[in-house]
């Protein structure tokens, strides 16, 4: 068995571009005997005005495959009236086929049959060596595909840095916000993970690519200066 968190890392892996997380992914392990999957959505993911895509993210222990469907928020609230709704709870239930007659079909008794198979994007098979080590490695996993998006970011913006050239390391160039007060937050460590792919290209549009020196000497200019290793501010600006 696999759990949500490494589902999540097998469909992400060497997908730069690829907007899975917690927040928009939905996982299941196979029901052998009723060969289903069963999830719950609720309603507020789907509610009018949303845009986007949820994630199903579906384990089928019995031959190691995990299935990735992408299914936009606009298909469920075509379809609203032919899903079930759980008693009492504004959720959304769906019981997907595994039977490969009717595979990624809603097979509860009170819906309407709605097929998600046309969502499909792939299947991974767990039992790949390179997958298993992921798995079990999820630390060097998170490192590696932070380094793998800050790198596609880098070169969005030209490759080197947009004052000096530099261009030899990666880990020596920094996005530089033109604008604090525009920042939502800073493209470096965990968030290269946290956030979706399109959020950080929309966030590297705000920012200047910048090596580690030219970057120090901005911020100095800025009224920043730098003693004993730390960032403090100049005495004389008013803060």
């Amino acid at each position: 068995m696999i759990n949500k968190s490494d589902a999540i890392r097998i469909i992400a892996m060497g997908q730069t571009s690829c907007d899975v997380n917690k927040g928009n992914s939905f996982f299941a392990n196979i029901n052998k005997r009723k060969e289903v999957w069963w999830i719950g959505i609720p309603e507020s993911k789907i509610k009018s005005g949303r845009k986007g895509k949820l994630n199903f993210l579906l384990f089928d222990c019995r031959n190691q495959q995990l299935h990735h469907l992408s299914v936009p928020v606009a298909f469920f609230q075509s379809n609203r009236l032919r899903l079930a709704e759980k008693d009492g709870r504004d959720t959304i239930s769906l019981e997907l086929s595994a039977n490969p007659q009717k595979l990624y079909k809603d097979v509860r008794p009170k819906a309407a049959g709605v097929d998600f198979k046309r969502h499909l994007c792939r299947s991974v098979n767990v039992a790949n060596d390179n997958v298993s080590a992921s798995v079990k490695k999820g630390g060097a996993y998170q490192k590696r595909r932070r380094n793998q998006r800050k790198e596609e970011i880098i070169k969005s913006k030209g490759g080197a840095c947009s004052k000096c050239g530099y261009s030899k390391s990666v880990s020596a160039l920094v996005f530089h916000h033109r604008n604090e007060k525009a920042k939502a937050f800073n493209i470096s460590g965990q968030n290269l993970n946290k956030y979706s792919w399109e959020l950080l290209l929309k966030e590297a549009q705000k920012c200047d690519l910048l090596c580690a020196n030219c970057h120090a000497e901005v911020h100095d200019k800025e009224g920043w200066i730098h003693e004993d290793g730390k960032r403090t501010v100049k005495t004389s600006r008013i803060i």
